[in-house]
């Protein structure tokens, strides 16, 4: 079941389009990647699709509703069932990080404050947050910043979830622990994830399907395996080089760590 239709979606600035003809479609518990280096229309996309902005031309259906049709009662009934994870947090820095959380519940899902805190500690406490809960944003690091911006985009627990490369900046160990958490929420509440991303080893990881952006177009659609299998040098210098600079690149680790160990044991 399709959750989410793109259809000749176009953004235009002037005589200049910066999004041109874009068309997909998302099912349901699909984790779907975009991909796309600095300036090819990622956050543009992202933007349409959240209801953020409202395209050229196109449409953009969300539960079967056109997106950007919806009165603003029904745009309400619509964003209760979305989580929006934008880049760097974007958290109220008057706020600590519980309230944060708490306030899309209150102030959207009508909880009680008890209800929200509990349901925020549990957050925290899967994202290996729970220490912070009463510092406010000033005090996080950038890695803190964007796991907090995720859990408060997951706080009402939305049947599909934008995340505008929510893992920037993030190390590896942090990186896997939130793609496990939303593999563990696609299995128990159906969670259907769209993730915009310029880092292709994690389309890799993560996707069932992906999308490619290069200049504001969509070069090429599928799951990894059918991308990795197209013979386009524009999808190789613009995607694959970099999957395969990254598998040499952990190669090169491999060889290395082997390399070190003596023939005694263990490294020390």
């Amino acid at each position: 079941m399709a959750i989410l239709e793109v259809e000749n979606l176009s953004v235009a600035f002037g005589n200049h389009y910066a999004l041109k003809e874009i068309s997909f479609v998302v099912s349901a518990k699909e984790i779907f990647t975009v991909f796309g280096s600095s300036g090819c229309g990622k956050s543009l996309l992202f933007s349409a699709i959240a209801g953020l902005l409202t395209p050229t031309s196109g449409t953009v259906r969300l539960f079967g509703h056109d997106l950007h049709a919806l009165s603003g009662r029904q745009w309400t009934q619509v964003r209760r069932r979305i989580g929006t994870a934008l880049y760097g947090g974007a958290l109220l820095k008057s706020l600590t990080v519980l309230e944060n959380i708490k306030l899309p519940l209150m102030e959207i899902g009508g909880k009680s404050d008890e209800e929200a805190e509990e349901r925020a500690y549990w957050l925290l406490t899967r994202l290996r947050l729970r220490n912070l809960a009463k510092l406010t944003p000033k005090s996080l690091s950038r890695g803190e910043v964007q796991r907090i911006g995720l859990a408060r985009a997951l706080a009402l627990r939305p049947e599909i979830l934008f995340c505008d490369d929510v893992f920037a900046g993030l190390d590896w160990r942090t990186r896997e622990d939130l793609v496990e958490l939303l593999e563990e929420l696609r299995q128990s509440i159906g969670l259907t994830v769209v993730l915009f991303t310029p880092l292709p080893e994690l389309c890799f990881r993560v996707a069932d399907r992906l999308a490619i952006l290069d200049a504001g177009k969509l070069i090429a659609l599928g799951s990894p395996a059918e991308i990795e299998a197209l013979k386009d040098p524009v999808i190789e210098d613009v995607f694959l080089s970099h999957v395969e600079a990254m598998r040499q690149f952990g190669r090169t680790l491999d060889k290395t760590d082997t390399l070190g160990k003596t023939d005694g044991g263990a490294t020390p």
